[in-house]
């Protein structure tokens, strides 16, 4: 059984997909907005804005944020790798990268 519910050979209906792309926004729209959050101003207020989760005029949008296939993508790929369906971890910042034992700058 794969992750839409669906065997091999079977169907994948719209109902499956509308389902694996709510469960992408689901487990990847807290990692987002914690993202988001970290944010300084004015690019939290940017990033806000073209995530749909407000309007122009700063205000919470009704809107559900678009149809989430990038994240619903990168979860089915990791669980076609065999790992499980959830977020990855947030990226380290380049500062953070440099303070380990890696080197980021070039020779």
């Amino acid at each position: 059984m794969s992750a839409t519910g669906a065997t091999r050979g079977e169907n994948v209906t719209a109902d499956s997909v509308v389902g694996l792309l709510e469960n992408g926004r689901i487990l990847t729209t807290p990692v987002l907005r914690a993202a988001v959050a970290r944010l300084a101003p004015p690019m939290d207020t940017v990033a806000a804005y073209h995530f749909g989760w407000i309007d122009s005029a700063g205000r919470p949008a009704d809107g559900d944020g678009g149809k989430a296939v990038r994240p619903a993508l990168a979860l089915l790929s990791a669980q076609a790798a065999g790992a499980p369906p959830r977020p990855a971890s947030p990226a380290r910042s380049r500062s953070s990268w440099c303070t380990t034992s890696h080197c980021c700058t070039t020779t």
